[in-house]
């Protein structure tokens, strides 16, 4: 097994890794991160992505080098690189995390590869900080498909050759027949969704993180129009907030005038209106999204229709209040 490696990284860096580390569940049990495993499994998806980063940013300098410059080349394009990645880190370079990364059985081969191929004149620290502080800089749902690339891959190919794929949910759960109809990330850029049919043509959403193995199948893919309605209206309105039918009533909000001005600020899984008439918003998207939105905003939301959408937020606020006339008593 090779020995530990100690790389220094700006602490903002560090951070988003420690973060990501648990919003994509990797832990040794119930309450410790795995961020050991978390770090090389990043390397391991990641490293041949981010060497061609670098291999194109060094052609694209090269193309502005002049064929009389003194220095040599390689050299020269180092040291711009590192100019750019110390402009890139200067607010955060006072403020620094040490890693130790520990090798795996996973990890061993293309850490050796690394170290053998691609450090060029870098330290073997200064190659790593860079790969994670380049990974750092990438939105929250490109880095989830980057930690989850196997079965990210194996997804997109089960479209391509229209074949069922067997999925393993990290809680044990299978779905030995699911038909992909895609995968999408959230407007506000956090999570990717996968978006299944089952046997019965039952659309389902799943985290691509909940996801422990995907196996394809030879079976053809089975995409009924129905659940193609269900998932583009999905889709179109927040992917992440699930529909059972495309044909889910409309929902309209009476909102006050800090009830508008709350819906302008709050932009968080904010639902997008059909049609605003005066105070009133309508909205087509799920009935859990407006739930969920609209309990932030108190008495300055009233949902007048569906009526069981109206019963969900009245018996929510109806509960609170309750619990705090005892506390209160």
């Amino acid at each position: 097994m090779l020995d530990k490696i100690k790389i220094t990284v700006p602490k903002n860096t560090y951070d988003i890794l420690v973060k990501d580390c648990e919003n994509f569940n990797f832990y040794k049990n119930e309450n410790t991160l795995n961020k050991n495993l978390f770090l090389n499994t990043l390397i391991v998806n990641y490293y041949e992505k981010f060497t061609l980063n670098e291999e194109s940013l060094k052609d694209d300098l090269l193309k502005i080098i002049s064929d009389k410059v003194n220095k040599n080349q390689n050299e020269l394009l180092e040291e711009i690189l590192n100019i750019i990645r110390k402009k890139d880190n200067l607010e955060e370079s006072k403020k620094t995390e040490i890693i130790n990364l520990k090798p795996t059985k996973l990890s061993e081969k293309h850490i050796l590869f690394i170290e053998n191929n691609l450090i060029n004149n870098n330290s073997i620290s200064s190659f790593y900080r860079n790969l994670f502080t380049s990974y750092s800089n990438t939105p929250q749902n490109y880095r989830e498909l980057i930690i989850f690339k196997e079965n990210y891959e194996l997804l997109l190919e089960s479209i391509e050759k229209n074949r069922k794929v067997s999925i393993t949910l990290k809680n044990g759960d299978i779905i030995n027949d699911a038909s992909i109809y895609g995968v999408e990330h959230a407007k506000e850029e956090l999570f990717n969704y996968v978006l299944l049919g089952n046997s019965n043509s039952k659309p389902k959403t799943i985290r691509l993180s909940k996801i422990k193995y995907v196996s394809l199948l030879n079976s053809k893919r089975e995409i009924t129009n129905e659940l193609s309605l269900i998932f583009e209206r999905q889709i179109k309105y927040g992917v992440q907030y699930p529909f059972y039918s495309h044909k889910e009533e409309e929902v309209v909000v009476k909102l006050t005038e800090k009830g508008k001005e709350l819906f302008k600020r709050i932009y968080l899984y904010r639902p997008i209106p059909d049609k605003i008439k005066d105070n009133l918003y309508y909205f087509n998207c799920s009935h859990n999204q407006i739930i969920h939105y609209f309990k932030r905003f108190g008495y300055d939301a009233i949902i007048l229709s569906p009526q069981s959408v109206s019963n969900t937020m009245y018996n929510y606020y109806y509960c609170a209040s309750e619990k705090y006339k005892k506390k209160n008593d």
